[in-house]
């Protein structure tokens, strides 16, 4: 009878705990959410509009004709600045009302204040006296 064993071997002396660290700089997959049903597009697009979800702004990115739905995608405001959070509605083809998806990212890189400045600044006006 005989019996095998896997070992990690290597020249640098590490531990078999170092194989499970990921050298993978892939992104993974989000995942989504299903939040609410609409009725129609343009309803989805008021909501969005007045901040229903996630009380943020929403970018409209893209809207892809799948085969069997049409996917509407928005993302957060502040994608550019490194936001993974992304929404999108749902049509199956044929219809009119569909789903609301929500990431279950979280929300980064959001100013409370999107206007701010890294100085302040004042302006000055002439006085008369």
């Amino acid at each position: 009878m005989s019996s095998s064993a896997s070992f990690l071997e290597n020249n640098f002396n590490d531990t078999n705990n170092d194989a499970d660290i990921s050298t993978n700089k892939r992104s993974t997959a989000k995942t989504f959410d299903c939040v609410q049903e609409c009725e129609t597009l343009k309803e989805f697009k008021r909501l969005v509009k007045n901040l229903h979800f996630d009380i943020v702004p929403w970018n409209f990115h893209s809207t892809n004709k799948l085969a069997d739905c049409d996917k509407h995608t928005n993302n957060c405001k502040f994608n550019k600045k490194g936001c993974k959070k992304s929404i999108h509605f749902k049509v199956k083809n044929g219809e009119t009302n569909g789903s609301v998806y929500v990431s279950d990212n979280q929300h980064s890189n959001n100013s409370n204040d999107e206007n701010s400045a890294g100085v302040p600044f004042q302006t000055w006006t002439d006085q008369k006296d």
